[in-house]
C-alpha cells in the first residue's frame, strides 16, 4: 500500500489546487486520496487518508499520477 499521512509530491506547477481541497491521484491501479495542506510552485503537500497500490515510493510512480480535484 502507498503509505498514508502527510506526503510532499513534486507535480507540474500552475494547477488550480487550494489548501483544504480534497484530491485524488490515480496511476493505473495505484491511487490515493487526501486533503491538500500546502501547494507552492510545484510542491503539493497532501495529508493522504486512504490509498491502494503496490507501495512503491519512487518519484517515477508519482510522476505517473493524474491529479483530480474532488467535490
Amino acid at each position: 500500500m502507498i503509505r498514508t499521512g502527510e506526503r510532499v509530491f513534486t507535480i507540474d506547477s500552475g494547477k488550480s489546487f487550494l489548501v483544504g481541497q480534497s484530491v485524488m491521484a490515480v496511476a493505473g491501479n495505484n491511487w490515493l486520496r487526501g486533503e491538500i495542506t500546502a501547494y507552492a510552485d510545484n510542491l503539493l503537500t497532501v495529508n493522504v487518508t486512504s490509498s491502494n497500490g503496490d507501495g512503491r515510493q519512487s518519484q517515477q510512480l508519482v510522476d505517473r499520477f493524474d491529479w483530480y480535484q474532488r467535490p
